[in-house]
């Protein structure tokens, strides 16, 4: 009980100093390598859909997220979720954490590369019934290259989940991220991450950015088979 009213504490604390905001930047469901400007307010609503029949049935679910740039490489944010549009929802809320310590670039102004560290922690406390007051966590660490000329930008890197993140056992596994602009196309990324491991999927699709909104499309296909798979769209919104 004492690490379920800390964490609450903390929860209440983070929602005080940052008013609106809402977790971390992700692909799409992998966190990134970006970490928000100072000051800068990131708000998102995913939503998952497997519309047609399979043995694991009909599925839809959405997520609320939001991360604030706190300055010195630093985001901080919140999420909420799954809230299931077809059952009974049993949502958690998580608080999150990114920190890039090492960022450099290379290459010419107009062909720039880079090389980064970013590491991370969600953790966070289920809501209602089924979950309720339970703890989970997920920590991760990752490097991310960006290729000059090309500016295909890489990531990978090993995690940590504890049993509820995947609603599996507690276990280690590896991440990985891929994005590359799609040229003469201002804005679009052609995009995937994954995660190892059961519960896991690797996620397909294109990221489109006109300023303030994102829009992400993707076809998660899961590590356990056809049966798992997740179509993900997601809208963010950035606030300046």
């Amino acid at each position: 009980m004492k690490l379920i009213s800390s964490l609450f504490s903390t929860i209440a604390l983070l929602w005080l100093a940052v008013e609106c905001a809402l977790a971390q930047q992700t692909i799409y469901n992998v966190p990134s390598a970006d970490v928000l400007e100072s000051g800068t307010v990131y708000l998102e609503t995913d939503h998952y859909f497997r519309p047609w029949k399979t043995e694991s049935g009909r599925s839809g679910n959405f997520f609320v997220r939001g991360v604030v740039g706190a300055g010195y490489n630093v985001e901080l944010g919140m999420n909420a979720g799954p809230f299931d549009y077809l059952r009974r929802s049993n949502p958690f809320i998580d608080f999150a954490a990114k920190w890039k310590p090492f960022f450099v670039e290379f290459g010419d102004e107009k062909e720039t590369g880079a090389l980064g560290i970013y590491v991370g922690n969600h953790a966070g406390v289920g809501l209602r019934k089924d979950v309720e007051g339970d703890f989970r966590d997920f920590l991760y660490g990752a490097a991310s290259l960006k290729l000059p000329v090309l500016q295909t930008r890489l990531g990978v890197g090993p995690y940590f989940a504890t049993r509820q993140v995947f609603d599996d056992h507690s276990r280690g596994g590896v991440l990985a991220t891929f994005e590359q602009p799609i040229p003469r196309i201002d804005g679009l990324l052609f995009a995937t991450d994954w995660f190892s491991g059961r519960g896991g999927l690797a996620t397909v699709g294109f990221i489109y950015s006109k300023d303030p909104f994102t829009f992400y499309l993707g076809h998660g296909l899961a590590n356990t088979g056809r049966k798992d798979d997740l179509v993900t769209f997601e809208v963010g919104f950035t606030l300046k």
